[in-house]
Parts: C-alpha cells; sequence; structure tokens
C-alpha cells in the first residue's frame, strides 16, 4: 500500500510560488521556471502547468471562479 503524498499548495506571489512544507511548517519559494512576469494570468496557468506536465509532475489546478477559466 502507498502512504499519501502531501501537495505543497503554491501560492503565485509576484513571480515567485509561495508554498508551506507539510512535514515542517516551513515557508519556501520556486522559481515557476517561466517568464510569468511577462504574461496575463491565463498565460501564466498555461506556461507553469505545460513546464509542470513537462517533468511528468501531475498538476491540479484551482481557479477562482468560472469566469477566470476561459483563456
Amino acid at each position: 500500500m502507498l502512504d499519501p503524498v502531501e501537495l505543497r499548495k503554491p501560492v503565485l506571489a509576484g513571480i515567485m510560488f509561495l508554498y508551506r512544507e507539510p512535514d515542517s511548517g516551513h515557508i519556501r519559494e520556486e522559481d515557476p521556471g517561466t517568464n510569468i512576469a511577462q504574461a496575463d494570468f491565463g498565460g501564466a496557468v498555461v506556461a507553469v502547468t505545460l513546464k509542470l506536465i513537462a517533468q511528468e509532475e501531475p498538476p491540479l489546478v484551482f481557479i477562482k471562479d468560472k469566469r477566470s477559466s476561459v483563456w
């Protein structure tokens, strides 16, 4: 049986992702690896999602409302 994996739940803050480590509670930041400062919100979400897919990491994206989900 596999152990559950804690999600990092990053929040986009400027041009970096901030997240709390599940075990230690420390706040960490991560560069999304794409130039999201130059993109609108939809473009940034798509760019980061495609980057995660290319790294074979399964992205789970939550959008605040239905209207913002149309890009």
